[in-house]
């Protein structure tokens, strides 16, 4: 194969900007779409609002140079540095913003943005063909040497003298930016490292999907509640209260996570529950036997756990210590609270809350309703797969937890020894028709041919809940943290 032959390199200003298109066959997106959504689907996956940030602070880099082809009508397709075109195409027109609140965000930045430093410097290749030689080698990582090689952890030391502070330093940004506090405060960076090099603090505390060292921190559930959970750590790190001072310990981080920022939910929770909850009447029977702890029914769905086993209370699932049969709710809002953004999912989780031992049976059809739409939720917004009629409740969630299995072994996600021990029953047991959770015992009883015994209803709940918490957590796109 000859040397790719370079045609020609141009030098483009700011009112040369429309005379550029973005590559509809680029491969972040599917093939073949229209401007208007592409720049919505660029939005909304691609951190187009940090870049378009960066290049009105710092301009475009001059590391970088655009890569295109001419199209049958002789105009210019950008085929490297689409993210950079999308970017500048918002700041020169607000207009083209896929939604009301991203446009204000454009308008925002334009205002400031100096047009003057903008040249585009555009390399024109004579086919695709050529300029995939070197698009692969821009984005295929390291390619055994051929492409970019990332700086490992102890280069990225060397530059930045230290990168465990990085986390530390976006969040108080966030907060100063967001008015959560009211300036930098002096003295208290190393704390807050502290604070989020513990994984319970991160991933529980604050729903932080992203890892201790990341400046481009996300998190799902509400921006709200991660707001009011974020303000609370930092105002108690900067007055030392609460025990949130430098000399903590990694269990008292971890306590403090969980006596103050933990049972922390969102305030709209509160106000839209209208279900009355007759928790505090135990003890009642259900019809026909289903509450009976002497019913012997053949399908009972018995998980091998003896009742004074209990979930373990750092693991994010339920922390009810009483006996499974002793419990009067399945799901305790106090105990199991992911903070979920979407209407539907927090109703279902809202409704699976009130439920109580007088209804075993509806307790789990509710749990087969939670974890069927926490599953969709998962392959639509995290694998980008749409859920069709026809496919099978098991196989949704193996394929959830295979998912969350293969993250949890590229450091992408912390899971702990009890999150991995549910996730391994979930994944084993979802296609064992004994078992109280699998997708056919559900089945029979959403059909009423089973009626689950309330012991092994919540022992088998005290099983799962720990994954079942992780992928209610990021079953959601998150959210980013960096946004103006």
């Amino acid at each position: 194969m000859g040397e790719a032959r370079l045609a020609e390199k141009l030098t483009l200003d700011w009112d040369d900007l429309r005379d550029l298109d973005l590559d509809p066959e680029n491969p972040r997106h599917d093939r073949g779409l229209t401007r208007p959504v592409v720049i919505e689907q660029f939005v909304k996956r691609e951190n187009i609002k940090r870049l378009a940030r960066d290049i009105t602070d710092h301009g475009l880099s001059p590391l970088e140079r655009f890569g295109a082809v001419r199209d049958a009508q002789n105009e210019l397709v950008i085929v490297e540095g689409n993210r950079r075109l999308c970017a500048m195409m918002l700041l020169h027109d607000p207009a083209l913003a896929p939604t009301p609140e991203d446009r204000k965000y454009f308008e925002r930045l334009s205002k400031r943005f100096d047009p003057t430093i903008v040249e585009l410097d555009i390399q024109v290749f004579e086919s695709r063909e050529e300029a995939d030689i070197w698009l692969e080698r821009k984005h295929m990582g390291e390619n055994a040497g051929l492409g970019t090689r990332g700086w490992n952890p102890v280069q990225q030391a060397r530059h930045f003298g230290d990168t465990g502070n990085t986390l530390a330093l976006a969040l108080i940004d966030y907060a100063v930016d967001n008015k959560l506090i009211s300036s930098r405060p002096e003295g208290i960076l190393t704390t807050v490292t502290r604070f989020m090099s513990n994984p319970y603090v991160r991933k529980h505390g604050l729903f932080i999907t992203t890892g201790a060292s990341e400046a481009e921190f996300a998190f799902t559930g509400t921006r709200s509640l991660f707001d009011r959970r974020l303000r609370t750590l930092l105002v108690d790190i900067i007055n030392g209260t609460h025990g949130a001072h430098s000399r903590t310990t990694a269990d008292d981080r971890e306590a403090y996570a969980k006596k103050y920022l933990v049972p922390m939910t969102d305030v709209e929770d509160d106000e839209d529950e209208d279900i009355e909850d007759d928790a505090g009447t135990s003890g009642g029977q259900s019809q026909d036997g289903a509450g009976d702890e002497s019913d012997n029914s053949d399908q009972s769905g018995g998980t091998g756990q003896s009742e004074d086993e209990s979930a373990d209370p750092t693991d994010g699932g339920s922390t009810n210590r009483a006996a499974p049969n002793r419990r009067t709710k399945l799901v305790d809002p106090a105990e199991f609270h992911p903070s979920l953004r979407d209407n539907g999912l927090r109703r279902i989780l809202g409704e699976l809350h009130v439920v109580t031992k007088r209804t075993p049976a509806l307790a789990a059809v509710g749990v087969r309703i939670f974890i069927e739409s926490i599953a969709i939720a998962y392959l639509e917004n995290r694998l980008s797969r749409k859920v069709v009629p026809r496919d099978k409740l098991h196989v949704q969630v193996q394929e959830v937890l295979a998912d969350i299995s293969a993250k949890a072994k590229l450091d992408q996600i912390d899971l702990t020894t009890k999150e991995k021990s549910s996730l391994s029953i979930l994944h084993n047991r979802v296609t064992d028709s004994a078992y109280l959770f699998s997708a056919a015992y559900l089945g029979a009883v959403a059909h009423g041919s089973a009626f689950p015994q309330w012991e092994q209803l919540t022992a088998a709940w005290d099983e799962i809940a720990p994954i079942m918490f992780v992928l209610a957590t990021n079953c959601e796109v998150p959210l980013e943290g960096n946004d103006v």
